[in-house]
């Protein structure tokens, strides 16, 4: 089933992504799922923001999870599982 949304709340969640809110944050807001909020936003033409596994992305994970960030709010702040930043983290440790 698809998310309907009226031409006002459609608005209001293009307005909200591009004011830094996640896809999470919006999925939950306006009660449909992240992947839905997502394929809504690219129908619209919504530029996504991306977060690659670049050197930079890798240090600002490194850097967030020293002071003890969650697995789940790094998740939440890079819009991924917290499973993909434990996974991630798992990955990069034994690489080193």
């Amino acid at each position: 089933m698809k998310a309907r949304l009226n031409p006002a709340q459609l608005g209001l969640l293009i307005d909200r992504y591009l004011a830094d809110k996640t896809v999470y944050e919006l999925g939950a807001e306006f009660g449909i799922n992240r992947q839905t909020v997502a394929i809504i936003l690219k129908r619209e033409g919504v530029p996504m923001r991306r977060h690659g596994t670049n050197k930079d992305l890798r240090d600002e994970v490194v850097s967030l999870r020293a002071p003890g960030w969650s697995f789940a709010r790094l998740g939440v702040r890079f819009e991924v599982n917290a499973s993909t930043v434990r996974n991630f983290l798992l990955r990069r440790d034994s690489q080193e």
